[in-house]
């Protein structure tokens, strides 16, 4: 059997961008910047990151609301992440377990629908966004 599109089961795009956790607009003089990982450390730097999250995720949206055909019904952002009819766009920041003073920064465009993917409006929205293609199983996708 030849590979196609029918053996395709999940597409996603990705991009991570690892930042310093002091940069992240939440983070005030004096406080600490972690030296290991573990759960409290991880709930600050996405405590502190929820503004970088809520700001990406109303851009697209706004990119999305006036490039696209899509009526606001048919549009939910919500916990960074948009759920759009052909596809989600997600944000998210956590610790990075390698290097504890560092935030990973995590762009994902998952449940693609292959109908969309050659539209010009979606392709103007998502151009030069990611760097990683995923064809197979998403592995953040539960």
């Amino acid at each position: 059997m030849k590979p196609g599109y029918h053996q395709v089961k999940q597409v996603f795009l990705q991009l991570e961008e690892s930042v310093n956790i002091k940069s992240l607009s939440g983070f005030k003089k004096g406080q600490w910047v972690p030296d290991s990982v573990n759960s409290a450390t991880q709930s600050f730097v996405g405590s502190i990151a929820q503004k970088e999250v809520n700001d990406e995720i109303e851009q697209v949206f706004q990119s999305i609301r006036n490039t696209m055909s899509y009526k606001r019904k048919d549009l939910t952002a919500e916990s960074g992440r948009i759920i759009a009819p052909d596809f989600e766009f997600s944000v998210a920041v956590a610790q990075d377990p390698e290097d504890p003073s560092s935030a990973v920064i995590t762009r994902q465009l998952i449940n693609i629908s292959p109908a969309i993917v050659g539209d010009e409006s979606f392709n103007e929205v998502f151009d030069d966004s990611f760097n990683e293609l995923t064809l197979g199983a998403c592995p953040h996708c539960g």
